[in-house]
């Protein structure tokens, strides 16, 4: 990857140009828990292909409800805009 065109480029820019074992750290449980590049894309694409096999289809509107950690969040967020 060359270029980030769109929020969810980031993760693979930095995987392709810096990958981090301490990508995003995230406090779960009074515990500080790293998650690395990888880790990260690894979630955001389990999360992508769970809302395909839901049958969620580009441009289809859907809610997410969360109340965990920011990792979590932000990867379901990812996971959304993949589809997109």
């Amino acid at each position: 990857m060359t270029s980030v065109t769109r929020l969810f480029d980031f993760p693979y820019y930095q995987l392709a140009k810096n990958p981090l074992q301490k990508s995003l750290i995230t406090k779960k449980d009074g515990t500080w828990q790293a998650t690395s590049t990888q880790e990260y894309i690894d979630k955001a694409n389990a999360i992508s292909r769970g809302l395909l096999r839901m049958g969620v289809k580009p441009n289809d509107k859907i809610a997410i409800i969360f109340g965990l950690s920011e990792i979590v969040m932000s990867n379901k967020f990812f996971g959304k805009e993949k589809i997109a």
